[in-house]
């Protein structure tokens, strides 16, 4: 299991993802990470312009463990949970998007999507859950 950090000051181009090195977006860390992997951003706020697709089994939280420490906002979707057993917490998501903050797909899957939330402070809207129709 492999441990990818993210930082506001960080680079998708020459950083590796380590504590010292870190990536810019989650989206390069799904990238390169396998299930199991654990996604941490560094303490700040990152302002989000693209949706990242948690298509693998990860857990992505802050590196301090405090909710108040890692904001995400945006006025998009910030998540779209397309796989099974992603765990997401402490953390401040906000945004402005009148869909939703954390879109569920089921169409990629076609099973139920467990997600386990927990420590993380919401502002704005909240789970969107599309159904494989």
């Amino acid at each position: 299991m492999t441990i990818w950090y993210i930082s506001t000051t960080g680079s998708d181009t020459s950083g590796d993802g380590s504590l010292g090195n870190p990536y810019a977006t989650a989206s390069k860390c799904i990238t390169v990470s396998v299930n199991g992997d654990t996604i941490k951003y560094l303490n700040g706020t990152y302002t989000i312009t693209n949706a990242t697709d948690l298509s693998k089994q990860v857990t992505v939280t802050s590196n301090s463990g405090v909710k108040t420490d890692v904001v995400l906002s945006a006025s998009i979707t910030i998540f779209n949970i397309q796989e099974s057993n992603v765990i997401i917490s402490n953390m401040t998501l906000q945004t402005s998007d009148t869909s939703s903050l954390i879109t569920i797909d089921r169409m990629s899957t076609g099973s139920t999507v467990p997600t386990f939330w927990s420590g993380n402070s919401i502002t704005g809207c909240n789970l969107k859950y599309v159904t494989n129709c």
